[in-house]
């Protein structure tokens, strides 16, 4: 239920938004951002012996995210992210796993919460398929890869920070909303949960502020 309600949402929030845009003295249209963010709140684990090497991560780890202003304050964003992974080689067996979900939506930064042309808060909205992709291979038994989709969506809200033209520093925290995947021995993965994630974007096109 909680996804649904998510995904009606991303899907009606694009319209509503680019219909109520109009110019302001802080007009961003035409202006795309490349962010690349690391999560704040992610947790790893390693461990390295005589026997294994393993890896592993949960929450949102990492994220790139591509935001173009196709109005003042309203953007189509397209981001990808990675949401947990797990690594091990032990006794002649490599195993990988990772959840990537694959977003598109829009991001809106409001005019009334501008603190300057340079300080920029925003609220973003965006669905598409998460995926699971395991692969293992193997000394005795070969390799073999599987993938799992089910459908997603992610509530986003926090603020860019302009230095210049084309640098900015992003500050953001996420909800991500989505069914959890089976696993071996009728386990599940969850992905699902809030994460925080700061990151660097350059930024090109657009007015001169």
């Amino acid at each position: 239920m909680k996804v649904s309600k998510i995904l009606t949402i991303a899907a009606l929030v694009p319209t509503a938004l680019i219909a109520q845009s109009s110019p302001d003295s802080i007009d961003q249209q035409g202006r795309t951002l490349l962010v690349l963010s690391i999560g704040l709140t992610a947790s790893h684990q390693a461990t390295v012996d005589a026997a294994n090497i393993a890896a592993s991560g949960s929450g949102q780890l990492a994220a790139l995210a591509i935001t173009h202003f196709v109005r003042p304050s309203v953007a189509i964003e397209i981001a990808t992210a990675l949401l947990g992974q797990d690594d091990y080689v032990v006794a002649g067996h490599a195993h990988h796993e990772a959840v990537t979900p694959l977003l598109v939506g829009v991001s809106w930064s409001p005019r009334a919460l501008a603190v300057s042309s340079d300080i920029r808060p925003f609220v973003s909205v965006a669905a598409g398929p998460y995926l699971r992709s395991v692969s293992d291979a193997s000394a005795f038994s070969g390799a073999s890869a599987t993938i799992q989709t089910a459908l997603g969506a992610r509530l986003g809200t926090g603020a860019n920070w302009f230095f210049g033209r084309h640098f900015a520093v992003q500050l953001e925290g996420d909800y991500h909303a989505a069914p959890e995947f089976d696993i071996e021995n009728n386990a599940r993965r969850n992905v699902s949960g809030f994460s925080l994630s700061g990151g660097l974007a350059f930024a090109w096109g657009g007015r001169a502020p």
